[in-house]
Order: structure tokens, then C-alpha cells, then sequence
């Protein structure tokens, strides 16, 4: 969880699961993400690395970010993180 700066207000809660609960996370989240249109961006970093990421910005009504750790060309982790409307629109590529 985070926390807007000298508030109680939440700013973001992300889960973060390794290669043994991504199914768990991923399955609940996707049902409910997938009813959206597509995300509003994609973006990837370390593309060709051990670090590769895919990162999908899905907006209204959920202002949710899904990030992707890439690994031998399957997913070798993922993080889902339900932001505030203003910390996501902080964080969504320009």
C-alpha cells in the first residue's frame, strides 16, 4: 500500500506474486480488467533481458496498472496495482 504524503488516503495497492501464484492473481483481476477496452497504453522495458517487462495501463473505472515480468518468453511474475486517479495519471505514459 501507499500512501498520499501526510494523509490516510491510499494512493495505490499493488499484489505481487512470483512464478507460483501468477494463475491466482492473474485469473480474478483478468475477468474483471478484460470487460474494459483495451489497456490505454503499453509500454516494455529490458526488452531482450532477464528484466523484460510488459506494462499495461487500463483507465476508467479502474485506474489499474499490470506489469508483467517476461522470462524465456513466458511470464515469470506479475504485479497488479489499483491506483488513485491522480497517481495514475502520474504514472501513464505520455
Amino acid at each position: 500500500m501507499q500512501y498520499r504524503k501526510q494523509s490516510a488516503v491510499i494512493e495505490r495497492i499493488e499484489v505481487q506474486c512470483e512464478s507460483g501464484c501468477i494463475d491466482i492473481l492473474i485469473q480474478p483481476f483478468e475477468a474483471v480488467i478484460r470487460k474494459t477496452p483495451a489497456p490505454e497504453a503499453t509500454t516494455s522495458e529490458g526488452k531482450g533481458t532477464d528484466k523484460e517487462k510488459q506494462i499495461e495501463f487500463f483507465g476508467k473505472p479502474y485506474w489499474a496498472v499490470q506489469t508483467l515480468q517476461l522470462k524465456n518468453g513466458g511470464i515469470a511474475g506479475c504485479r497488479m496495482g489499483f491506483y488513485s486517479l491522480e497517481l495514475y495519471q502520474v504514472a501513464l505514459p505520455k
